[in-house]
């Protein structure tokens, strides 16, 4: 049966059972022969080959094994039978077979494993079953030790075979075979003691075979100190077993140094290598409370060897030594001590003694470790760290660079080095710190304990990490309740304190004072923070004095003061007080130098402050009799006296204790220590441990006469204003000291430079401020009356705020004390007045009895006065009159209004006279408004049920019916009027019907169509021009066929009346063009399109009038040219207008009508107000010069003509012309330009010119050119004079010699009388006169039918003025010094309305008297409706009303004389900077305006016209000043200074009052116009945009949408953005940053002043802000990371704007922000995809985040966007962002983050924010910067840190165990070349650097890697070892 069962071979199976050995091997023999020889079913591979192999391994017999285990090596020896089988047979059957076979299997698969390293092609691969045999699964070693323990010793002699047989001839190969093997023993040695046994001895012999080995055990040696660092450490066992390694490695470094042949530098390194491998795990024995004494010996060891070697590389090895200074701090045991001593003492002896200075600031890292061990008590160890610490400074002296960081440690990617090996602790990260700190390397980046702010690449200096610092220890001070505590968190991270510790003492030593300071400040909050470390730190102090002073570079005054300032913090633990005191005690000495001694006493002062323990040292240094001392010690006496001043001002009950002390400071003569004794006792006073009054007895005599030293002075008001406690019991004495204050305010106060008394009068000013006015009123009255004086005669700008705050309380005691009851205030009424109101009766009686023949002649003689001066008010309705009775009184009085207006018509002739329209027009609009009114208030008593729309449209359609009427059907004359009154009602017609204006002007189109007589084609082309101005904004179409048809008979008509008419008409169109809804000034009312087509609009037509002058007028052309050419390169280049079109060139005119030209002219200096609109100052202030140079210009052309030839030619007629043109035009020029501060002359200047023109033409010697000159260039001439000195006038903001307004009246007078100029000459000077008075007639003003002119028309009260005044700046029908000339005036007038026999002459001076009284009217009509408001009787103060204007003037009567109101408004009343006794010094006029922003309620003066005059002409003068110093240089001047900062107080002024003062919001009003805006300089502009807030309670709704609107379009106009307007203002970056910057703090304002509540005026206006910073946020500078600034200064101004915009965004709806700044989810986006407008959104985003705006999951969409793409510093602030985050958020970040590492196409970008966030997470935070590159080469130490906390557990597997995984595909892509080198911000990530640091990483989290991840880490390290190429990386 035997025999059948084995086959062939059976007879040889039972020779193996024979107990015969030989016989068993020949058996074993013989079956393999045959195996080998025989067929193919019984060879190796067939079953019975398989059956023959398993017979024989499984034979219980040791020959049979034995012998079979050679025939199975010799087969795969000659080729036939695999290697791969062979290890197959031989490990089954090492599971069966008995012990004694055990070593012959072992051996045979030992001899398997040579030939397969022996015979295996480089890169090939051997498989096992299932896998690589490099695999540690499927590894033969590796399986046959798992098999059974009896194979360990058997597998250990097998190693040695393979490393001596094998290694030497193919070691990559030997070591890439055994690697595996290697790692799973010495990883896995924990499973059991024999494992560990095992391993150990495994470790032993590799660690023999290194030097064994010779040349090739180099690599063997590098593997084994790599496997040091993934050795277990969890027990006590494990970390012996790293030290028996260590001293194997150790061991076997120093025979390989031993052996000659070695290459010196590698073994150098390679013991670098193993000595940070070493120190790595002295840090981890550390962190567990173990002793790694035995390991510090290994450490001199490996040093000793190094150092035999090669001293330069020990001396390299910086971070080491570096480490070990480190652990010197952390360690209490002497032994450790001593050791870690002496490693630092040889070897800083080792430097000095090869004279190596390339250390550099290294060897300063022992400095604090050193000093601190001091503090132990054994003498062993403070011996050798003086050892230590002489020899540091004895090299110190020796070395010349010690100060200077070595070059070869700042190059790139040295710090990558430094963490290619050893353990990753706080060491390392000190010692980089301390690199960047000393060499003031720029960290891009924040600290976490940095306040808040934007980050950008320029921050981060050095400075920034002490700031950090600071903030931090501030953060545990503040914690610390006890002194004698230390707080929680810094103990319990001993290592966190000791670092910052070396870092700190690093830092005292630098050359550089501002880091030296820095860390003294530092280390004295170090002390505070933590008190008991103060034993430490002193003697870092007092090494670091002695230190620097012995080195010249370093000796800085400053930077020891700031050392010794840092020793009071140390004191404050009561153990380190001694030590404090014992070091001051030799500075104490009395033998000491004085100035040592002063110190030491401030020292000891400073010492107290922190901890009262001191005091009892402190006060046997200030005791009494030590005063008395002599002079030669007066250093030491001001010390002791300012420690006196400091005990006082702390405790105030020590300082009783020193009473005497105090006493005798103040009878020293000493004036300093005196003025600290005065100042001592003040404080006593304050505090109220000492009676004032009580201590003044006893002091008083030494101050009888006040001290002539101005400290003494100043110290003694100091001490003085404390008596105004007990001022009223004490009268005498008080009013005594009150005398001293007042004589000590009144010292000094010149205008030297240098004002010694400017201390003493502010503290003088103070103390007489802290007295209550009551008691002031008591005791002095009559020093209270003389407290404004102060202010007055002040000039200092340091004491001005005092005397504002004194003015202020006594203010406030005036407005407390007034006269609160009501009384009858009967103001009298002035003779003009009663003139003024007697003016209609005085033309006729029937303008006072309307009966209807007396209104008949009164028409008839005067039909333009009857229009302003007729009033007929409707019947009124009573209870008796029946219905009929009413319908027929009212239809009685209908028909009386439609009789006046037909005979008006009729008698009312234009005499193709424009001006004559013109004032026609505005009669008519007077009348017609009356009229329109007076139905209105018919129908609603007709129909209660009507709104007032209603009834007004009804009214205006019966009106229109028989103006239309009136033209179709009358005679030319009373057409003309009706077209003219259809006009009239146009303008008078509320915004809202609009549809009427349409059809008047449908019906005057149609009139100009017809072609009719010359009658109705110019009055109607007039009257067009009006009415377009009242069309809707948005009926741009129908406006613009209005325009052409004007421009189609300007350019066409041969008659010059109509082609004046046009061109007067279309200068009206222009003023209502480029406007908002209802003729607003805003350009933002308009957009897009119907902006475009306005301005083409425009442009047109003032391109049309320069050519229709141009060819009407051929002398205008020159000038009109350059004008032509600025309107084209400004506007329509600009702009990029195509549309517009020039105008064919008309026919010939069949006559010389001078109205062509002047209409043109005059239209087109009307069109300014158009101009304006474009927000290009240039051109309106070329348009009014050029009105300007027309007019002056005349008279030097009739010189110049009139010369050569006695008769007017025809040059001079059209020179004549054109001056009459620009004089009616001048005005409006004037007004437009004066507001825009762009007048180009004086205004001044420009009336003398006119009125030199008017006195040429009236003299009678010159009476032939004037006669030969066309009559209405006189009309012209004089009323435009007039209505120019009205409009200087009308604002107050100009003041005119009153000189030449006399001079002019005289000329008009004269004019009105000379028959020989013409009846039109007569007529211009009577409303020239008119005019000057304020009548504002021919004025062709945007808004000039029925609105009252601004400020002159607003209140008819006149001043009180004192004595003769030589200018006037306000109306003159409003200044009491001019109310004879007026009323003079007025009374000629009179005289010829009423006496003249000349008709017309008669009638022209009754319309100009009815101009006058209409101009009146209406002022008192606005009046009354102002006196319905309440009012305050006492002050005549109005209500808060919207309405009003100017207040009575009179009002200033009703104060006190002695009132510093009025005081004060007098002043600013009566300032004439040309005279000396009234004029102000500039600083004084801002106090007064400051003192009287602040007033409770101001008295009823012109406020408006007041703020306007020094507003205006202290900027006049600047410029005036500036033009004058141009030729010394481009510096501004300090007039320029000075007028700019009057100019902000008067705004600040006027925002304060505006509510209750309309003037003031008017004028506020017109700086906020978006033209308006464009002038101002930036800071008043910058000013405006602040104040939003305040400004929505003056503006309505609708005005503050215009605001935001023009603020929105300035915004982008001024950055070149959205069109150019504002081309003209566009300024540099600063400015244009600023100003957004504002508006962004107004926004802000705004925001946090109002409150928005759900209604639907909340919900508009908080849209309308809404928009606004839509549009700023379109403007905001790229993120600073995406597009880094230039330059640090355009960083610092996108950080200002970044910071203005996040703190207002910050304010806002969050649903509006998430809209704003909408950053969309993608799966996958693109690089490309990443726009700058999406960076800025998420910038923005974690700005919102890290302000606590948003959540933290408002990041998650950008989070996806970020790590998709290239690393960029705007990681930076997303880790920032998210800084708090809770511990749920935290884990889904750092989770998220490694996914994407995995998945990503840029997954370094993902590791990079890991990074960051494990370092704003980590416990070491403040230690570790925010910047990409430092965060990541800090990623070892930080990410275990964040690991370590609590609530990590339930992830912490998931995460950690995939960390290798992501190694492994790093390595991966770098082998593949798809990892490329990373530009982070301005560094360089290499690829190698990456590896390097995730294997770090894996290192620092092994003790969560299971066993087999820490075992494929090190297969993983092994292999990167293999690689040269990578190792040259690493």
């Amino acid at each position: 049966m035997a025999s059948q069962s084995g086959g062939p071979y059976s007879g040889f199976y039972e020779k193996l059972q024979l107990p015969h050995a030989l016989v068993q091997r020949y058996a074993v023999s013989s079956i393999f022969q045959k195996l080998k020889s025989g067929p193919a079913h019984s060879s190796l591979n067939s079953p019975i080959g398989e059956e023959a192999f398993t017979r024989c391994l499984t034979s219980t017999q040791p020959a049979v094994v034995d012998q079979t285990v050679k025939e199975i090596c010799n087969l795969c020896r000659e080729g036939k039978l695999p290697v791969e089988r062979g290890l197959q047979e031989l490990q089954s059957a090492l599971d069966s077979v008995g012990p004694e076979s055990v070593g012959a299997v072992v051996n045979g698969i030992g001899y398997l494993c040579r030939l397969f390293i022996q015979n295996v092609q480089v890169g090939a691969a051997f498989t096992g079953k299932s896998g690589d045999i490099l695999g540690v699964g499927y590894h033969p070693l590796v399986k046959t030790f798992q098999m059974r323990q009896e194979v360990h010793q058997h597998i250990l002699q097998q190693v040695h075979a393979i490393f001596i047989q094998s290694y030497p001839r193919r070691p990559n190969i030997t070591l890439q075979f055994l690697q595996p093997f290697i790692s799973f023993i010495l990883m896995q040695s924990s499973a059991s003691s024999s494992n560990v046994l095992f391993a150990r001895d495994l470790h032993r012999q590799l660690s023999f075979m290194t030097f064994s080995t010779q040349s090739h055990g180099l690599i063997l040696l590098k593997m084994l100190i790599s496997y040091i660092q993934f050795y277990p450490t969890d027990t006590v066992q494990d970390f012996e077993v790293i030290l028996e390694a260590s001293k194997e490695l150790v061991s076997a470094l120093e025979k390989v140094a031993e052996q000659t042949e070695v290459q010196v530098k590698n073994v150098a390194e390679l013991g670098l290598q193993l000595l940070s491998m070493i120190v790595g795990s002295c840090h981890e024995l550390l962190s567990r409370g173990y002793s790694f004494y035995h390991s510090l010996l290994l450490i001199r060891k490996v040093m000793t060897c190094i150092r035999s070697l090669s001293a330069d590389v020990l001396h390299t090895s910086h971070t080491t030594m570096v480490s070990l200074a480190h652990m010197l701090v952390l360690v209490d045991t002497e032994q450790e001590q001593l050791l870690l001593l002496d490693l630092g003492l040889r070897w800083l002896e080792d430097i000095h003694a090869n004279g190596k200075a390339s250390v550099g600031p290294a060897s300063l890292f022992w400095l604090f470790p050193s000093l601190h061990v001091m503090s132990y008590p054994s003498v062993a160890v403070k011996s050798t760290a003086v050892k230590l610490l002489h020899t540091l400074e004895k090299g110190a002296r020796s070395w010349g660079s010690l100060l200077s960081w070595p070059a070869a440690l700042n190059r790139p990617g040295l710090f990558a080095e430094q963490l290619s090996w050893g353990g990753q602790h706080l060491a390392v990260i000190v010692f980089r710190l301390a690199q960047a700190i000393w060499t003031e390397e720029n960290i891009s980046g924040k600290w976490l304990y940095t306040l808040s702010g934007i980050t950008t690449p320029e921050s981060g200096r050095e400075e920034t990490w002490f700031t950090c610092l600071n903030a931090y220890l501030r953060s545990i001070s503040q914690r610390t309740t006890d002194v004698n505590s230390a707080s929680l968190s810094l103990q319990q991270s001993k290592g966190l304190l000791a670092s910052i510790c070396v870092v700190v003492t690093v830092c005292l030593i630098h050359p550089k004072a501002k880091i030296a300071l820095a860390a003294s400040e530092c280390l004295a909050l170090i002390g505070k923070a933590e008190p008991i470390w103060g034993v430490s730190l002193l003697p870092v102090v007092l090494f670091c004095l002695r230190f620097r002073g012995n080195f010249t570079e370093l000796n800085i005054p400053h930077v020891q003061l700031g050392l010794l300032k840092a020793v009071p913090s140390l004191g404050c633990h009561s153990t380190t007080l001694p030590l404090v005191i014992q070091a001051l005690q030799p500075m104490l000495n009395p033998k000491t130098n004085i100035c040592v001694q002063a110190t030491a006493v401030r020292v000891l002062c400073k010492t107290w402050e922190l901890t009262d323990r001191a005091f009892p040292y402190l006060q046997k240094m200030l005791r009494p009799e030590d005063i008395h001392q002599g002079l030669e010690q007066a250093e030491l006496l001001h010390s002791r006296a300012a420690c006196i001043r400091d005990v006082s001002e702390k405790d105030p009950d020590r300082g009783v204790d020193i009473v005497l002390t105090v006493q005798a400071c103040i009878e020293s003569s000493d004036t300093v220590v005196l003025a600290l004794g005065l100042q001592s006792l003040a404080v006593l006073c304050k505090e109220d441990v000492i009676d004032f009054y009580t201590a003044w007895m006893v002091i008083a005599k030494y101050f009888r006469k006040i001290p002539t030293n101005p400290t003494v002075l100043q110290s003694l008001c100091l001490l003085l204003r404390y008596g105004a406690l007990d001022a009223a019991a004490y009268p005498e004495m008080a009013g005594d000291v009150l005398q001293i204050l007042w004589d000590a305010a009144s010292q000094g106060g010149n205008l030297q430079t240098e004002d010694p008394y400017i201390n003493a009068r502010s503290s003088a000013l103070q103390g007489i401020l802290s007295y209550e006015v009551d008691d002031l009123e008591t005791i002095c009255p009559e020093k209270r009356s003389r407290l404004a004086e102060f202010l007055f005669s002040e000039t200092s700008a340091y004491v001005l705020p005092v005397c504002e705050e004194l003015i202020g309380k006594l203010l406030l005691y005036e407005h407390r004390e007034r006269h609160r009851g009501k009384r009858e205030v009967k103001v009298a009424t002035s003779k003009l007045e009663k003139l003024l109101k007697a003016l209609p009766g005085a033309l006729n009686s029937a303008a006072t009895s309307p009966a209807l023949g007396k209104l008949a002649n009164f028409i008839s003689e005067f039909p333009g006065a009857a229009l302003l001066c007729l009033s007929l008010p409707p019947p009124g309705k009573t209870l008796s009159q029946t219905k009929r009775e009413y319908q027929k009184a009212l239809k009685t009085w209908q028909s009386t209004h439609e009789r006046i207006f037909v005979e008006t018509a009729e008698h009312l002739q234009l005499h193709r006279n424009l001006i004559v329209a013109m004032l026609a027009l505005q009669s008519w609009c007077s009348f017609i408004s009356r009229w329109l009114q007076s139905l209105v208030s018919v129908y609603e008593t007709e129909n209660p049920t009507s709104t007032e729309d209603e009834n007004t449209e009804k009214a205006a359609n019966y009106l229109m019916k028989m103006f239309r009427t009136s033209c179709e059907e009358g005679v030319p004359r009373v057409a003309e009027s009706a077209t003219l009154a259809l006009a009239a009602l146009c303008k008078v017609l509320p915004v809202s019907s609009h549809g009427i204006a349409q059809d008047i002007s449908m019906f005057l189109e149609s009139r100009l169509l017809q072609d009719g007589h010359e009658h109705m084609q110019w009055s109607s082309t007039l009257a067009l021009g009006v009415v377009a101005t009242c069309l809707h904004a948005t009926d741009w179409k129908h406006k613009s066929e209005v325009v052409n048809i004007l421009l189609k008979h300007a350019g066409a008509s041969d008659r010059g009346i109509v082609r004046g008419a046009c061109g007067l008409a279309l200068g009206l169109v222009s003023q209502g063009l480029l406007r908002g809804e209802g003729g607003s000034h805003s350009l933002a009312g308009l957009a897009g399109v119907s902006r475009q087509r306005e301005l083409e609009m425009l442009v047109h037509i003032v391109l049309s009038l320069v050519q229709l002058i141009s060819e009407t007028c051929p002398p205008a052309r020159s000038s009109l040219g350059s004008f032509s050419n600025l309107l084209r390169s400004e506007v329509i280049a600009k702009e990029r207008l195509t549309n517009v079109i020039t105008l064919e060139e008309g026919p010939r005119l069949e006559e010389d009508d001078v109205w062509a030209v002047v209409g043109l002219v005059w239209g087109f200096g009307s069109s300014v107000t158009g101009l304006e609109q474009l927000c290009c100052p240039s051109l309106v202030s070329a348009l009014t010069g050029l009105m300007i140079s027309w007019v002056s210009r005349f008279p030097e052309e009739v010189q110049s003509k009139s010369n050569s030839d006695k008769s007017v030619s025809q040059d001079i007629v059209s020179e004549s012309l054109l001056a009459a043109g620009a004089s009616l035009a001048l005005a409006t020029c004037v007004s437009i330009s004066s507001r825009l501060e762009i007048l180009p002359d004086d205004v001044n200047s420009i009336v003398d010119k006119v009125l030199f023109l008017v006195q040429d033409l009236t003299d009678p010697d010159k009476s032939a050119v004037s006669e030969g000159l066309p009559s209405p260039f006189f009309a012209a001439l004089n009323i435009g004079a007039g209505n120019l000195v009205a409009t200087c006038l009308e604002d107050g903001s100009h003041s005119l010699q009153l000189e030449s307004i006399d001079r002019l009246f005289s000329c008009m007078q004269i004019g009105m009388r000379d028959a020989r100029l013409g009846t039109w000459s007569q007529f211009g000077a009577a409303v020239g006169i008119a005019n000057i008075l304020g009548a504002g007639a021919a004025m062709a003003s945007f808004d000039f039918p029925g609105h009252p002119m601004k400020g002159s028309h607003l209140s008819y009260k006149f001043q009180v003025g004192e004595g003769k005044q030589q200018t006037v700046s306000r109306p003159l029908l409003h200044v009491a010094s001019c109310e004879d000339i007026v009323s003079s005036v007025i009374k000629k007038l009179l005289e010829i309305s009423k006496e003249d026999h000349d008709l017309r002459l008669k009638g022209h001076a009754g319309w100009a008297l009815a101009f006058i009284y209409n101009s009146y009217n209406r002022g008192v009509e606005l009046e009354e409706k102002q006196s319905r408001t309440p009012r305050d009787s006492s002050l005549g103060l109005p209500g808060p009303s919207p309405s009003g204007g100017l207040y009575h003037m009179r009002a200033l009567q009703d104060l006190r004389e002695d009132s510093a109101l009025r005081l004060m408004c007098s002043k600013l009343i009566d300032h004439d900077s040309s005279a000396a006794s009234t004029s102000l010094l500039p600083q004084t006029i801002i106090s007064l305006f400051r003192c009287l922003e602040k007033a409770p309620r101001l008295p009823a003066l012109d406020w408006g016209g007041l703020v306007r005059r020094f507003f205006r002409y202290v900027h006049a003068s600047a410029k005036r000043t500036d033009q004058i110093t141009e030729d010394n240089g481009p510096r501004e001047s300090g007039m320029s200074r000075t007028a700019g900062e009057i100019r902000q107080q008067c705004l600040l002024f006027s925002i304060a009052h505006a509510k209750q003062i309309p003037a003031l919001s008017i004028f506020l009003d017109e700086l906020c116009e978006l033209a308006r805006l464009g002038t101002l300089e930036a800071p008043l502009r910058n000013l405006l945009m602040t104040k939003l807030a305040q400004l929505q309670h003056i503006f309505s709704r609708l005005r503050l949408k215009q605001l935001l609107s023009d603020v929105q379009e300035y915004a982008r106009n001024s950055s070149g953005l959205g069109g150019s307007l504002l081309e003209d203002f566009v300024e540099d970056e600063t400015l244009r940053i600023s100003f957004r910057v504002n508006v962004w703090k107004g926004l802000t304002s705004f925001f946090q002043e109002s409150s928005f509540d759900q209604s639907d005026h909340a919900v508009e206006v908080v849209s309308w802000l809404e928009e606004c910073m839509t549009v700023l946020i379109s403007l905001l500078p790229s993120s600073p990371w995406s597009e880094p600034p230039a330059s640090s200064e355009a960083a610092q101004l996108s950080s200002q704007e970044w910071s203005a915009a996040i703190a207002c965004l910050q304010k806002t709806r969050r649903s509006w922000l998430l809209e704003a700044f909408e950053v969309q989810a993608s799966k996958v986006p693109e690089s490309q995809d990443l726009t700058d407008s999406r960076l800025k959104a998420i910038f923005t985003r974690c700005q919102l985040v890290a302000a606590g705006c948003l959540p933290i999951t408002e990041l998650r969409s950008s989070r996806t966007w970020i790590t998709n793409q290239r690393p960029s510093g705007l990681l930076v602030d997303v880790s920032w962002a998210v800084k708090g985050a809770t511990s749920e958020e935290r884990r889904e970040w750092l989770l998220d983050m490694l996914d994407t590492a995995f998945m990503s196409s840029f997954p370094v970008t993902a590791l990079i924010l890991m990074a960051l966030l494990a370092t704003c997470w980590s416990s070491n935070a403040v230690l570790l910067p925010l910047s990409p590159t430092w965060a990541f080469y800090n990623l070892p130490l930080s990410l275990p840190s964040v690991l370590s906390q609590p609530g990590w557990a339930s992830t912490l597997d998931s995460f950690v165990h995939r960390f290798p995984d992501l190694l492994d595909r790093m390595s991966t892509s770098v082998d593949r070349g798809e990892l490329e080198s990373t530009y982070v911000v301005d560094e360089i990530l290499l690829a190698s650097s990456v590896l390097s640091v995730l294997r770090r990483t894996c290192v620092g989290l092994k003790p969560y890697l299971p066993v087999e991840t820490r075992l494929k880490l090190a297969n993983l390290t092994t292999k990167q070892l293999d690689d040269k190429k990578l190792m040259g990386r690493v």
